[in-house]
């Protein structure tokens, strides 16, 4: 749309948006050091006058899959704004965040009391003056971007109004979870000049999401009976807290503490052996009344970045001891995390290496460190963290994932395998790893382009040669005879996996995107003049051309629907919409009125057939 009313442009190159695992997330979410100032007066909520009465805000903050390595600015500010009245702070000092830690997973940010009342609007304030933001291009090369604004500007401070589809309720001693997603690739493009142009896209929701993984990091002050207190301290926030949640554990939580692994009754044991209050890090659900029920805990020198430097990353190349890691390194003195394309690992003095998730209890080894591998790594930088050197001490392995095409699938009941000829692992193109180490027989090492999957024990059915599929699991041991590469817990075929549609518009957009088209849809003119260089739709590996397509793409409601949102540029409100029938009336009545869209970007099912994306969301 135009300057009056714009959903948000989204230009990218063209390639498929990388998500992370949700397990690999617990390593990138470690990484927010918990430790430090424990006096709870820092940085706490403030709570409103004694005569009003008060419930609870929780506040989540999420992010969908893109194609960044590193997504940091500062939110200074959330404000709910109520019909009348002064808005209502609910963080009590600014947070550095890096939205591509928070892929597939929602992390509890703060928990603010505030009035009881109904609120209307959301007020964002972001501080990207210092913003650090580092692109993947085509081959995987790390590209540091300048934030700009619509107009091409340097971007300072971004104040968003968000309009939920319904109005925030707080009622009187009740906790309202309200989560944030932002999704950066629908809200971030390169211009191609070195600048990444900012036109956000968040959603908000009561309700969060059952099928992403919800953390929580800070410092643990009280344990009574299976109820812990945590003071809430995110990795961007250098002292203080913003405020506290109460967290509930099971026989099932799965600890780790101070490098040992246990399950239930004797991890909250040993929990409770420390001395409080402790850096955790806690990860599990978050329900609608606002309990977090716990999963999986770290705590003491395990969380990463209490007390020891941390990188979190893939290792791309192994030589005997010495590991080559693409990912980011955080000095746990300062807090500050930067992004590497390198970074030098030494596992020589490697104490222990633990895992959660398909792995939780089990003895694991350096062995089990290879290329492909998705490592939290506990040690000290030798020198500055930003020379990309560290000693390690500890080392957390997470499952890995990796796309490609099937070569060969055969299900033999005692040694079921595939080939696979692979794209990228953890949404790194194959290019960027050697494999030459992998196995001590130079001619079993693993090859990218004939990928040995195990998958013993799953029930896969047909996979016929050049079926797209996604791969989860873990390397196979390095260094040894093992003629497999990787071993699958879970096997999914990209047809099975939610694709994305992005369609750009040539500044300053088109007021002729739409063509005809079935009534409550938005059908895309795929012939319109001022077409910009996206028009495609992403699935796994695969880029579809809509120009190639033969007919005009639609875009109709999903069986899943969660909402919709338009950003209007003139006064940075973004209005979420709940009906897909009332945001398809928004876009052409704006469209109507002399707007022109910039761009376009659904998630859902996609019917290459008759060219349909079924939106679960779209903006």
């Amino acid at each position: 749309m135009d300057a009056n009313t714009c959903t948000t442009e989204v230009v990218r190159k063209a390639r498929w948006p990388r998500a992370f695992l949700f397990a690999a997330t617990f390593a990138a979410f470690s990484l927010a050091g918990c430790g430090g100032d424990d006096d709870p007066a820092v940085g706490t909520t403030t709570p409103p006058p004694s005569s009003t009465t008060t419930g609870k805000a929780a506040v989540l903050l999420g992010d969908a899959a893109g194609d960044f390595y590193s997504y940091t600015a500062t939110l200074t500010s959330l404000k709910l704004v109520p019909a009348s009245g002064d808005p209502v702070e609910t963080l009590t000092a600014p947070v550095r965040v890096d939205l591509t830690q928070l892929q597939d997973l929602s992390e509890l940010l703060a928990v603010a009391e505030v009035p009881t009342g109904t609120y209307e609007s959301v007020r964002v304030t972001l501080d990207f003056s210092d913003a650090s933001i580092i692109a993947s291009d085509i081959d995987g090369t790390p590209e540091t971007l300048q934030a700009v604004d619509a107009g091409g500007s340097p971007l300072s401070t971004l104040v968003l109004t968000i309009n939920p589809a319904s109005p925030l309720v707080i009622t009187e001693d009740d906790t309202l979870p309200i989560a944030f997603d932002f999704d950066i690739a629908s809200s971030s493009f390169s211009d191609g000049a070195g600048h990444v142009v900012v036109l956000p896209t968040i959603t908000t929701t009561t309700t969060p999401d059952a099928d992403r993984v919800h953390g929580l990091g800070g410092q643990l002050t009280a344990i009574d009976g299976n109820t812990l207190t945590v003071r809430l301290r995110p990795a961007g926030m250098a002292a203080g807290n913003l405020g506290e949640a109460e967290v509930t554990v099971s026989d099932a939580t799965v600890y780790e503490i101070d490098g040992s692994s246990s399950t239930g009754t004797p991890g909250l044991t040993a929990l409770g052996g420390l001395t409080l209050p402790t850096p955790v890090a806690v990860f599990g659900t978050l329900g609608d009344n606002g309990v977090f029920t716990a999963s999986r805990i770290n705590a003491g020198s395990s969380v990463a970045g209490a007390d020891r430097d941390t990188v979190v990353g893939t290792v791309i190349a192994r030589s005997d001891n010495t590991a080559t890691v693409l990912g980011s390194i955080r000095d746990h003195d300062g807090g500050a995390r930067s992004f590497s394309d390198a970074i030098t690992v030494d596992l020589s003095d490697v104490q222990s290496v633990t895992a959660g998730d398909v792995h939780a209890g089990e003895t694991l080894s350096l062995a089990d460190v290879s290329v492909g591998s998705r490592i939290a790594v506990l040690g000290a930088c030798n020198g500055a963290c930003s020379g990309g050197n560290v000693g390690a001490s500890r080392v957390q392995l997470f499952p890995s994932r990796a796309d490609g095409a099937v070569i060969f699938n055969t299900d033999a009941a005692e040694d079921a395998y595939m080939e696979v000829n692979v794209a990228d692992i953890n949404g790194i193109p194959v290019d960027r790893f050697d494999f030459t180490n992998t196995s001590v027989d130079p001619g079993l090492a693993a090859k990218p382009f004939d990928y040995y999957v195990s998958t013993t024990g799953l029930t896969l059915g047909t996979l016929d040669p050049g079926t797209q599929v996604r791969v989860y699991g873990f390397t196979a041991p390095f260094a040894t005879d093992n003629p497999k590469d990787f071993i699958a817990y879970d096997v999914t075929k990209a047809a099975d996996i939610p694709a994305r549609m992005l369609v750009s518009w040539t500044a300053p957009g088109s007021s002729a995107a739409l063509a005809e088209g079935a009534e409550g849809s938005l059908t895309f003119d795929m012939a319109d003049p001022g077409l910009g260089q996206l028009h495609h739709v992403y699935r796994d590996a695969e880029a579809i051309d809509l120009t190639m397509a033969g007919s005009n793409p639609t875009v109709s409601q999903g069986a899943e629907f969660q909402g919709c949102v338009v950003y209007d540029i003139s006064d940075n409100a973004l209005t979420q919409y709940d009906s897909y029938a009332a945001f398809v009336t928004a876009v052409n009545t704006a469209l109507g009125a002399s707007g022109k869209l910039r761009g376009f970007a659904a998630r859902g099912g996609y019917d290459g057939t008759s060219n349909v994306v079924s939106a679960s969301t779209c903006g």
